[in-house]
């Protein structure tokens, strides 16, 4: 069984259909939940989705063949989407959770992110624009007028300084944008609860994910050892199967649980206080659930806080600009000045 899956995962990487944009997915993880939630078979999904243009022929042929061969929604998915993270939760829930509720959770959670990444982009269009067009202003200053007014004052030469410190500063800007492509995605999940100003963003995203997928095990009757070896089948890309993997190599190791999850930064502090305490798994379900949803809250409160407070971030950098560029006009004639 885990040979299948995961050489149904690899052939997955290996082709390359025509994936479902974020809008689609949203309006297709929707329709999924609803329609599950009233009954409905899988198949008639396909069957509705084209007609509401959530599918285009070529993305429902290839879900419908996926389903011919006794696939379940998740692994028809699969193809279409570029989210293993995402494709994980739904395989879980699909056999250990409730399948319905999990599609609508995550069309909810994407329309959200969806929503405030174009209030994110409204809100960056026009400072963006402003710092563009100060830099393309400061550029015209030191190549053009200040060559000009430094005819003026022979004593005193011009230099290109100001050029030169903003193509510094545009290369160092670049410089982590390529250290972060290079990095490996283990690396960079790390590196995500590092972050100044985001890191708590990526934490409560990945706790999320872990709660969500947990409770659905857990309220499935899974051992740890069943758990671990169900999610480790899937994606290896997906942040769920990379820490199975892990904790399971830690605990082949001789590693007590406890230590595990303390030493691990990627997952949650919180499971420290569900092991200590015990309780059922019908209990423990429940509270991963509540603790999911804590989660979700906290990650779109954090979101619009950012966004709140990147514009006023970006104004003070335009301010600071401005000054600059009235420097280096007033400057130049203040010593013109001086000089009659």
């Amino acid at each position: 069984m885990v040979k299948s899956q995961q050489q149904h995962w690899q052939n997955i990487r290996m082709a390359k259909p025509k994936t479902l944009k974020n809008a689609q997915l949203v309006e297709f993880l929707e329709l999924s939940g609803e329609l599950l939630q009233n009954g409905y078979p899988l198949q008639n999904i396909l069957t509705l989705a084209p007609a509401l243009n959530l599918l285009s022929s070529d993305q429902s042929a290839a879900m419908a063949a996926s389903f011919a061969e006794g696939n379940g929604l998740a692994q028809a998915m699969a193809p279409l989407v570029q989210q293993p993270n995402l494709i994980t939760q739904l395989e879980i829930a699909e056999h250990h959770g409730n399948l319905a509720a999990c599609c609508k959770e995550n069309a909810q959670f994407l329309r959200e992110r969806q929503e405030q990444t174009k209030q994110l982009r409204g809100l960056l269009a026009y400072p963006v624009f402003l710092l563009v067009m100060m830099a393309g202003l400061l550029v015209f200053i030191q190549l053009v007028l200040r060559p000009q007014l430094a005819s003026l004052l022979p004593q005193q030469p011009m230099t290109n300084r100001p050029i030169i410190i903003l193509i510094v500063v545009i290369i160092v800007a670049l410089l982590p944008a390529v250290f972060w492509l290079k990095l490996p995605l283990e690396r960079r999940r790390y590196c995500h609860l590092k972050l100044p100003i985001v890191n708590k963003i990526w934490r409560s995203y990945y706790n999320f994910l872990l709660f969500t997928d947990l409770a659905h095990l857990v309220q499935g009757g899974l051992s740890l050892q069943e758990i671990l070896n169900y999610v480790s089948q899937f994606d290896p890309k997906s942040l769920q199967v990379f820490l199975a993997r892990k904790v399971s190599l830690e605990l082949k190791n001789g590693s007590p649980l406890s230590a595990i999850v303390s030493n691990e930064p990627l997952l949650p502090n919180e499971l420290l206080i569900l092991l200590a305490k015990g309780d059922t798994k019908a209990f423990q379900a429940i509270e991963l659930q509540i603790l999911a949803q804590r989660n979700f809250r906290q990650l779109n409160r954090r979101l619009k806080q950012l966004i709140d407070q990147t514009q006023p971030l970006l104004f003070i950098l335009i301010a600071a600009m401005i000054a600059v560029l009235y420097l280096q006009i007033l400057l130049p004639i203040y010593q013109i000045m001086r000089g009659f």
